[in-house]
């Protein structure tokens, strides 16, 4: 098996983030944005997970040693986070968190 690892410095998940707000992670599997499919992922070998803590978020990738077609995940905007204050959160407490259009719909109607 392989692992990688991307990263993610930013100041965004704060405190009040990690006490009663929340970090929603997606990614696109190389559709150019067209679909978003939540993480964590899992198909067959290959999982897909993220963790967050304050001013950080990371993406972990594990699959079988040689299969090369999930790494260009970390290859530009590929993977979204979420970041939700408190307020965001609860606008969220009834709405599917599985499905990316629903959530930003969600929130973009606040």
């Amino acid at each position: 098996m392989s692992l990688e690892t991307a990263f993610f410095e930013t100041s965004l998940v704060t405190s009040s983030v990690m006490t009663r707000g929340a970090v929603l992670a997606y990614t696109d599997f190389g559709t150019s944005g067209q679909a978003w499919t939540p993480l964590p992922y899992v198909l067959g070998t290959v999982s897909m997970t993220y963790i967050y803590g304050e001013d950080f978020v990371a993406v972990f990738i594990a699959r079988p040693a040689g299969n090369n077609r999930v790494a260009r995940i970390f290859d530009g905007d590929r993977v979204r986070f979420l970041v939700m204050t408190p307020a965001g959160a609860a606008r969220l407490k009834d709405v599917d968190k599985e499905d990316y259009e629903a959530v930003m719909d969600a929130l973009e109607s606040y």
